[in-house]
């Protein structure tokens, strides 16, 4: 944990040593930047629909997609931030000047208890800092928990894939089953059948999970 800190405090560092120093030598292309701008309220398009998503218990496939996105949110918006006096409209040019200073809220975070406990959870709802463990992945279904910076699920999420979306149907707490490898995973009715080896034996097991419908 420790070690993150300092990654993430010397990564803010570093980001604004960059950007102080440089600001007013670099001059970026109008293409480049028009191209930018696109893509950076495009990938806040696709958050916010994320998020929405999330309230319904819906996910976009993939463990990358929105982590992707997300980088090119981040991208995006340090490009612009060169050129941000070029900004016609003043609700984009305030826009942008908060998410130039938006790192130190996190480092205030560390400072003051009660400010800190909101930015960090807000961070972690925003910025998906969290791990996804997968346990079981097929063309039907997804069995994953999440680890995160500041926090650990004493569950796995169930996910059934459709099209392009995950859907979390249900969640078992993880010391329900003893498992080394999970095999299968097969729906029957309101049921989830979970093919499993029990962890330290050569032992086969299935258990049976009651689907949220």
């Amino acid at each position: 944990m420790d070690s993150l800190i300092f990654i993430l405090f010397g990564g803010i560092f570093f980001f604004y040593l960059f950007y102080f120093a440089f600001r007013n030598k670099i001059n970026v292309n109008d293409q480049i930047f028009k191209y930018s701008k696109q893509l950076h309220y495009s990938t806040v398009g696709l958050l916010l629909f994320n998020l929405i998503l999330n309230y319904y218990g819906y996910y976009l496939r993939g463990v990358w997609t929105i982590k992707i996105v997300m980088w090119i949110f981040l991208i995006s918006s340090f490009v612009i931030q060169f050129k941000r006096p070029s900004l016609k409209l003043k609700i984009e040019k305030i826009y942008f000047k908060i998410l130039l200073f938006s790192p130190i809220a996190l480092v205030l975070s560390w400072i003051v208890p009660m400010f800190g406990a909101f930015v960090c959870y807000s961070f972690m709802l925003l910025f998906n800092t969290y791990e996804d463990k997968i346990i079981y992945d097929d063309s039907n279904y997804k069995l994953s928990y999440e680890e995160g910076f500041l926090m650990y699920d004493y569950e796995f999420d169930v996910y059934k894939k459709t099209f392009i979306f995950e859907h979390k149907i249900q969640s078992v707490l993880l010391n329900e089953m003893n498992f080394d490898k999970i095999i299968k995973v097969k729906e029957e009715n309101t049921f989830l059948h979970i093919q499993y080896v029990e962890y330290g034996s050569d032992e086969l097991k299935d258990t049976l999970v009651s689907l949220k419908k």
